[in-house]
């Protein structure tokens, strides 16, 4: 057998310390930990390096829509991976997007080869 002891500095904690101490109690899956722990913090900035805090989705939730998004993610890498310049009609089409959208600066995107 094996055991782990969770210890705090503090003899209370915040709602968010207690509830992830509760999850360490009830599970050693990493999986549903992670899991756990995106619910409780918010998953932060994707595309950036803030890692905690709320997102700017405005449509998508990385819980409730994990499907779709891990469908999207790969559609995207297919779509990179036949232009990966963004060159074709299609192509051309969703860089006008990103453009007006504002999202070049967070896009790794080059122009030419």
């Amino acid at each position: 057998d094996s055991y782990c002891i969770l210890i705090t500095s503090t003899p209370k904690v915040s709602s968010q310390s207690y509830m992830r101490l509760k999850v360490l109690e009830e599970t050693n899956d990493g999986f549903r930990i992670a899991e756990e722990d995106l619910k409780i913090r918010g998953p932060g900035e994707i595309l950036g390096v803030k890692q905690s805090g709320l997102t700017e989705f405005k449509v998508a939730d990385l819980i409730r829509d994990r499907d779709i998004l891990e469908w999207a993610k790969k559609d995207a890498e297919v779509w990179v991976s036949k232009d990966p310049q963004l060159r074709s009609e299609e192509g051309r089409r969703l860089a006008e997007v990103i453009k007006r959208k504002g999202l070049f600066e967070k896009v790794a995107y080059t122009e030419g080869g």
